[in-house]
């Protein structure tokens, strides 16, 4: 019964021990150093991506920064307005308040 049973030493073990380090082979001299290559392109195209990114971010910081120095001096500017127009609307209301007060011939209630 053990002399039916063909041992892995006949030709089928031979083909498939060649066919097998045959693959390794492949994997080894070609599949694995292409995935390196690959790898290290792609690492390369990130990095090209990152520092274009970082250049991009940094001109439109600058030009935010320069924004919000134009936005500040425009709102310093307008509240400056603001004041003195204010200041002109109270004066002309107590302009108005003394008109008043001179018509009526007296100064206005304590209730209103």
């Amino acid at each position: 019964m053990l002399a039916d049973i063909e041992t892995l030493a006949g030709k089928e073990g031979w083909v498939g021990a060649g066919l097998l380090g045959v693959v390794l082979l492949w994997v080894a001299w070609k599949l694995i150093p292409d995935k390196d290559r690959q790898m290290e392109n792609l690492l390369k195209v990130k990095n090209e991506h990152v520092e274009r990114l970082l250049a991009v971010l940094e001109t439109e910081r600058d030009k935010a920064a320069a924004d919000r120095a134009q936005v500040y001096d425009l709102v310093a500017k307008v509240s400056a307005d603001s004041k003195e127009n204010i200041k002109a609307v109270l004066d002309h209301c107590d302009r108005e308040i003394d008109k008043f007060v001179t018509l009526r011939g007296k100064e206005p209630d304590a209730d209103g």
